[in-house]
């Protein structure tokens, strides 16, 4: 029995452009690949009188000169575009039974005022996403720096160290390159942490003192997050002993 295939997402504008901007220009193909998609065009329109040989070459030489920096994908998508009318200011069946430049023309003229148009709010959006990552880095540093000032005066930072570290991560580098940070340590305590849990929820298993007041121990499949909020508070107490007000502003 054969499987029945699901059929692939249908693509949006922007990904088919993407998708055909990928490819052979143009430019470097061959007269028989351009040919080829011009013939599929008439195809589509239902063109029954084809150019003869001399004038399908005149076509073919004006396209690849003037429209040589399209692949031959756009080719395709700026005629399937605009066979479904779908390309501003192009009639399909405004050819007069006559596959002219002048007719070819004006597919891949509207196709690039399209292809500018697309990558141009794909780039607004890519803009927008940036400033929008910044907007998200400055308010986790803001929380991280709150937290950092609550462990200066003594007070509980309110948010666990592990989360904290990713934050300041690359605060660590001077430390690391002047051997001041003790990686070992951290690890050999974390993985002393991660022991002295498992041995704990054995206890608690063999001795059957899981209840509703009692919370099951959780033991983590490693020590990496230990290590993690045992770094970052190594980093606090570092800072603090240097008198350091703002984190991140160095």
């Amino acid at each position: 029995m054969v499987e029945s295939q699901s059929p692939k997402p249908k693509l949006g504008l922007q990904e088919r452009v993407d998708e055909a901007r990928k490819g052979t220009f143009v430019g470097n193909a061959s007269s028989q690949q351009v040919c080829q998609i011009l013939l599929a065009l008439a195809s589509m329109v239902s063109l029954k009188n084809l150019p003869g040989e001399v004038n399908r070459n005149y076509l073919v030489v004006q396209i690849k000169k003037n429209y040589g920096t399209l692949t031959l994908a756009e080719l395709e998508l700026a005629f399937s575009i605009g066979v479904s009318r779908k390309l501003e200011g192009v009639d399909p069946d405004s050819h007069y039974n006559d596959l002219s430049y002048k007719y070819v023309s004006a597919f891949l003229a509207a196709y690039e005022k399209l292809k500018s148009r697309v990558l141009m709010q794909k780039s607004t959006v890519q803009k927008e996403e940036s400033t929008s990552d910044k907007e998200i880095k400055k308010r986790n540093q803001e929380c991280v720096q709150a937290a950092f000032e609550k462990f200066c005066k003594g007070e509980n930072p309110s948010i666990p160290f592990f989360s904290i570290y990713e934050e300041i991560k690359t605060l660590f580098a001077p430390y690391m390159r002047n051997g001041e940070f003790p990686k070992d340590e951290i690890w050999k305590k974390a993985n002393a942490q991660v022991t002295a849990l498992k041995e704990k929820q054995q206890r608690q298993k063999q001795e059957g003192w899981i209840n509703s007041a009692v919370t099951e121990i959780i033991v983590p499949k490693d020590a990496t997050g230990i290590a993690k909020a045992l770094s970052a508070e190594w980093l606090f107490q570092k800072k603090k002993e240097e008198g350091v007000i703002n984190l991140f502003d160095q």
